[in-house]
């Protein structure tokens, strides 16, 4: 890498040729040569697969994501991942994502307050498994607030989560549920602040037990049903990238 950065550096591509045919005398390490030409082959097969290595153009100002052409309204920016094929690549993207939003909102806090919601929650910061996403949303969850970015994890697995987020998470919704496993997971959640949910397998559309960190026990609440339009099926991939092209500005 010091001899790459020394050299002028270069993007992906000409790290990996560099490693294909590494020049003598830049490493003390035996068999250097080999071994950077084992790296070489790894990083042509993780851009075989993970089409983030392979995207060319301008860097995202995070910015954007926030901000449109009239600064009197709030934008709303929804990211779709189903163009990435792979769990891998689905975490490396969230993971650079956190990552750049952490890095940015430091930068530039807000007086008003941003918003940043994840659905999936349990597939990117997860309890059980590691997760290449988790270590940058434990630390998005437990720090960008002071910098005036809230946050909004929505799972229908809550034991999925990592407790490290939950416990940052001070407003709380339990929704229905149906399997035993995840009815069980709610009743214990809702025990520990206190309340009981015996009916959280019956609860209508609308209906959650909200819990907040001064409101006590969680108590059943009916919320406005979303009006917005949403088909049978979710959009196919290739609908996504025409929707998409077609609201860039």
């Amino acid at each position: 890498m010091r001899y790459f950065a020394g050299q002028g550096g270069g993007d992906l591509k000409a790290m990996t040729t560099l490693l294909t045919d590494l020049p003598d005398g830049i490493s003390e390490i035996g068999n250097a040569a080999k071994l950077a030409a084992g790296m070489a082959d790894q990083l042509h097969a993780a851009v075989a697969t993970n089409p983030l290595l392979r995207v060319d153009g301008p860097v995202l100002d995070p910015k954007r994501l926030f901000n449109g052409p009239d600064p009197g309204r709030t934008r709303i920016s929804v990211i779709n991942l189903s163009g990435l094929a792979s769990d891998a690549a689905r975490e490396d993207f969230v993971n650079r994502l956190q990552m750049t939003l952490f890095s940015w909102i430091k930068k530039n806090p807000s007086p008003t307050g941003r918003l940043y919601a994840i659905d999936e929650a349990q597939n990117f910061m997860p309890s059980a498994h590691a997760a290449i996403s988790r270590g940058s949303a434990v630390r998005l969850f437990a720090q960008a607030r002071k910098y005036g970015l809230g946050m909004v994890v929505a799972t229908q697995a809550p034991k999925g989560i990592d407790n490290k987020i939950v416990s940052n998470c001070t407003t709380q919704f339990f929704g229905k549920q149906n399997s035993p496993t995840d009815i069980g997971s709610v009743k214990d959640l809702i025990a520990g602040k206190g309340g009981a949910a015996d009916d959280v397998a019956r609860l209508a559309m609308g209906e959650f037990y909200f819990a907040s960190e001064k409101s006590g026990k969680p108590a059943k609440i009916r919320t406005p049903i979303c009006l917005s339009y949403h088909p049978a099926n979710p959009p196919t991939p290739e609908e996504v990238v025409v929707q998409a092209k077609r609201s860039v500005r």
